[in-house]
């Protein structure tokens, strides 16, 4: 685990269990027996939207960190989130659009898309 994950962890309340979670996703296992606990996980030890926003407004997310950003604080459906996504999902990494179609859908208590396929970038940009 990076010092950058460490640093959040420590930062956020994530833990061990978020990160190790996003090793499964995109998927059917993921969907079917991950994002459920991962939910719980957010619901009770993660801070809330606000703090969510002013981290990644931060910019000092890694990669890895921007994914479970990403995925995870979706199980609030708070609106202040939005912009997260919006700006996420026109990311130059394929792994963060991922998680930006995923956790928008996800957000806004929607059918889950399968992100498990490449998401063009005109697709991003409509999206966004």
């Amino acid at each position: 685990m990076g010092a950058a994950t460490l640093l959040l962890l420590a930062a956020t309340s994530f833990s061990a269990v978020s990160t190790e979670a996003m090793r499964w996703f995109p998927g059917d296992y993921f969907d079917g027996q991950v994002r459920t606990r991962l939910q719980r996980e957010v619901l009770e030890h993660w801070p809330g939207p606000t703090e969510l926003v002013r981290l990644w407004n931060k910019g000092e997310l890694s990669q890895d960190d921007q994914v479970v950003l990403l995925v995870g604080s979706a199980a609030f459906h708070d609106p202040q989130l939005l912009p997260l996504y919006r700006q996420a999902v026109t990311s130059q990494s394929q792994r963060i659009r991922q998680a930006a179609f995923y956790g928008y859908r996800d957000l806004l208590a929607d059918q889950l898309p399968k992100v498990d396929v490449h998401i063009d970038q005109r697709s991003a940009e409509l999206l966004g």
